[in-house]
């Protein structure tokens, strides 16, 4: 449908995670949607996020999340399937035919201004962060009062924005611009984050050919990466 209504670029958001989660049950759903044309796929593992039912009903019992080991393999897995049918794997869980990457995404993992507009809308502008009021009814008021409709406004700083470059920027396949980050903000980021080295040493980071990147076969160990950094 969305083909015969001229769209090119389809995406397709997959969660996995799930006690009976295989590599055979997920395999299906990758299928359909290289079958249905999609030309890119987010595969995220299942987060349960604080106070929400998901995470209720898994404090309950109601279900269980699959073992930790499994879900790293069934992530190997996945990465493997989809570059063997043509997709970059550029991000942690985003693949993407060529020339059809993320360009929202990439904004935002480039570390780059952004605008978002309506209720709850995050946007980036300058150094600073601002989060829209999330009630529709007081942030239409503030509108048309002509009042701003922020609710939260974070001025970040040097060193903020440097940590935002390695964790968001790591989540990226090609990693970060060594060139880039010392022309961005006056320093090494070997300078500003001597724990790179120690990551170096324990093969979770590499550094070639002016970029800094977490190595392919460690991605699905980005989180023990990224914390770092914070």
């Amino acid at each position: 449908i969305l083909r015969d209504l001229g769209f090119k670029n389809i995406n397709v958001d997959l969660i996995y995670g799930l006690q009976d989660d295989s590599f055979p049950k997920v395999k299906k759903d990758l299928k359909k949607a290289i079958a249905m044309g999609a030309t890119h796929i987010s595969a995220y593992s299942l987060i349960l996020e604080e106070k929400t039912i998901l995470k209720k009903l898994h404090a309950e019992g109601k279900f269980n999340r699959l073992d930790d080991d499994l879900e790293a393999e069934l992530y190997k897995k996945i990465s493997a399937y989809l570059k063997r049918r043509g997709f970059l794997h550029y991000e942690i869980s985003n693949f993407a035919r060529k020339n059809f990457q993320s360009k929202h995404n990439l904004t935002y993992w480039n570390n780059m201004n952004y605008m978002g507009i309506g209720a709850g809308a995050s946007y980036y502008l300058g150094n600073t962060r601002y989060t829209n009021i999330t009630n529709i009814d007081k942030y239409c008021e503030s509108i048309a009062s002509g009042r701003p409709a922020c609710k939260e406004v974070t001025v970040l700083s040097s060193e903020d924005r440097m940590q935002e470059e390695m964790i968001l920027g790591l989540r990226k396949t090609e990693g970060i611009s060594l060139t880039e980050f010392k022309a961005k903000y006056g320093i090494d980021c070997f300078q500003a984050f001597p724990v790179i080295r120690n990551l170096i040493n324990l093969q979770l980071l590499e550094a070639k050919h002016d970029r800094l990147y977490i190595p392919e076969e460690k991605l699905y160990l980005s989180n023990e990466v990224l914390v770092n950094f914070i």
